[in-house]
């Protein structure tokens, strides 16, 4: 009977410490989610990545404009230059839009947050959202389709293609024409960063305009490296680092990787990457 009893208990132990979750091989992290192997989170199909924030301008059947703000938005072609945005077939913007074949994006900065959100809450259906806000529609000049005077950056879009996808329904628009306030207007014509960022996950509003590297030339750095290790790759053995006359190669011993210290002194005699066994090393 202690024999059955003991046997009992074991099990009863077993149970109460998966249901606590220290029998589990997944380290969980929240419900649906886990850490895998490499450190990652997996959350699984959902959508986590930030978008922008767009406030899209139509006219309806009676000619009165509206204006609704779109996440789920973005540049799609460049020649012809084209965005796209996704809407439900619920929305007072996709008839308009349906109905007018063409729509405005328009930018809004730091300072309209409140008026961009609001956008997005109500339906124009029901309330007359510039009058509400006080923000002033001005008529296309390229397009049947108004803008917002008081946002920075307007752009006029002619609809030429609609893509169904799931729930929503994608307008792509051919950019007619690009319209900036002139304090927007840098070098070479580029548009200053302005802009809000949407996180679908906290449903929180970000600012841009930091700038952190120069496109297609930040990359070069990698491009010109004389001594490339690959981290997935090695094994840390240290086989190259004592065969490097030069001393330039280091065993890592926290992370187990070869590194390299100064490249610049590298003769490119590649012996390092003839005796590493796992081919991390390239020499270019």
């Amino acid at each position: 009977m202690k024999h059955i009893s003991a046997i009992y208990i074991f099990i009863m132990g077993l149970l109460l410490v998966n249901t606590l979750g220290f029998a589990d091989e997944t380290n969980q992290v929240n419900e649906g989610t886990e850490i895998m192997k490499d450190n990652k989170i997996s959350f699984g199909a959902e959508i986590k990545l930030m978008t922008p924030v767009w406030v899209i301008g139509s006219y309806d059947k009676a000619g009165k404009a509206n204006m609704m703000t779109a996440a789920w938005v973005g540049i799609c072609c460049s020649k012809p230059p084209c965005v796209s945005i996704a809407l439900r077939k619920a929305t007072y913007t996709y008839a308009n839009i349906i109905e007018r074949k063409a729509f405005t994006v328009n930018i809004p900065s730091r300072d309209y947050v409140k008026e961009a959100d609001y956008f997005g809450m109500v339906s124009g259906r029901d309330v007359d959202k510039l009058s509400a806000t006080g923000l002033t529609p001005i008529k296309g000049e390229k397009v049947d389709a108004p803008y917002l005077k008081e946002l920075p950056v307007a752009v006029e879009c002619k609809l030429i293609n609609t893509v169904e996808v799931g729930l929503h329904t994608i307008f792509i628009g051919e950019i007619m024409d690009v319209k900036a306030d002139k304090s927007m207007v840098g070098e070479n014509n580029s548009l200053l960063p302005c802009g809000l960022l949407f996180n679908p996950t906290t449903r929180n509003y970000y600012g841009i305009g930091e700038q952190l590297g120069k496109a297609f030339s930040a990359g070069k750095e990698i491009i010109n490296k004389i001594v490339v290790i690959d981290e997935e790759l090695c094994t840390g053995c240290g086989a190259c680092v004592k065969l490097c006359p030069k001393k330039i190669l280091f065993l890592d011993k926290t992370n187990n990787v070869c590194r390299v210290t100064d490249e610049n002194q590298c003769d490119k005699r590649r012996g390092c990457e003839r005796v590493c066994p796992a081919g991390a090393i390239k020499i270019h």
